[in-house]
């Protein structure tokens, strides 16, 4: 299916995706341009979050996105992403559902992988984690990026053709236009984000709740 759409109700402190009620509002746009197009559906769970990863690898890691934001030191991302997913499983006590997949993805992913268990591997050596507990780490890790490889995939197979430098066109357009129609905007504002993985466009509108006036 080539038209897919996400539906957010303004909250006090964000646009909130409206059938996600374990979401966090989101203050940032870019945070809407994420719930919209890098996580691919409404599951919930650290699995889908893991998913999600995958997806973003694709429109902004790939596409050299984060370049915008520059840094005084060089940041390499897998250590970025290995931080974040670090703190979502241990959230979850790094309890995570195998992977129905045990594909890894191509010779960049891979390596990707590997420079992140490397930082893994340094943050782990400045506790005083037993053997069994580190395994068990370990092995959460390895799971996860088994999602998040997983993740890749359906973003690649929902966007065919499209190279991850035109995602992020789509990405930052909506961006764009999530910015513009957040001034003025009001909590219980609903905003639409409909866009197209053929054409790779977008259409985004708000209505105001309490005039019920359609804004583009």
């Amino acid at each position: 299916m080539a038209l897919h759409s996400r539906v957010f109700v303004r909250e006090q402190n964000g646009w909130k995706l409206a059938d996600m009620p374990s979401f966090d509002p989101v203050s940032l746009a870019y945070g809407v341009a994420h719930d919209t197009l890098e996580h691919l559906d409404n599951r919930e769970g650290i699995e889908a979050e893991m998913m999600a990863f995958g997806a973003i690898y694709q429109f902004r890691i790939l596409s050299d996105w984060w370049s915008q934001f520059p840094t005084r030191k060089p940041v390499d991302l897998a250590q970025i992403v290995m931080i974040d997913v670090f703190r979502f499983l241990r959230e979850q006590d790094f309890d995570i559902k195998p992977c129905p997949s045990d594909d890894l993805g191509d010779t960049a992913m891979l390596s990707f992988f590997s420079r992140m268990f490397t930082y893994l591997g340094d943050e782990m050596a400045h506790t005083e984690t037993p053997d069994k507990e580190l395994r068990r780490v370990q092995n959460a890790y390895w799971t996860a990026c088994k999602w998040i490889a997983k993740g890749r995939r359906r973003v690649t197979k929902r966007f065919h053709g499209h190279e991850p430098v035109a995602l992020r066109g789509l990405f930052e357009n909506i961006t764009n236009r999530v910015e513009m129609l957040s001034i003025g905007s009001k909590p219980g504002d609903i905003l639409n984000v409909n866009y197209c993985t053929n054409s790779l466009t977008s259409d985004l509108s708000r209505t105001c709740v309490k005039t019920a006036k359609l804004i583009h």
